[in-house]
């Protein structure tokens, strides 16, 4: 590399155990979250292809949340709460779709037992 050319650098994806520890430490200001799922980073490009930029360069932890059908969490918040645990990574947050209509494999890190209705 000569001079004046920039270097992307790369941040180490964290690890399950990284994500663990911050879901634990953000799940219980959410109660209305019943499971709180993982999808595993897809960490080959194709064909070799180099991201873009530095935004592209960063790592993305994907979290599905599971909720009773009358409960919304707020996903924005928490991705912000996770980002703060697992920064630099990016963080995404969305609604779990069920075993059936996810397009890859979740792993279930954390959930709460089922409260019973009245």
């Amino acid at each position: 590399m000569s001079l004046g050319q920039s270097q992307t650098t790369y941040t180490r994806p964290p690890s399950i155990l990284d994500v663990v520890r911050a879901l634990k430490s953000v799940a219980p200001a959410h109660a209305e979250v019943r499971a709180w799922w993982y999808a595993p980073l897809q960490r080959l490009r194709l064909a070799g292809e180099q991201p873009q930029d530095r935004l592209q360069a960063l790592p993305v932890v994907e979290v599905a949340l599971q909720a009773d059908p009358d409960q919304s969490p707020d996903r924005e918040v928490i991705a912000r709460e996770l980002a703060e645990y697992l920064a630099p990574a990016r963080v995404t947050v969305r609604r779990y779709r069920g075993r059936a209509a996810e397009d890859a494999r979740l792993f279930r890190l954390l959930s709460r037992p089922a409260t019973p209705r009245s």
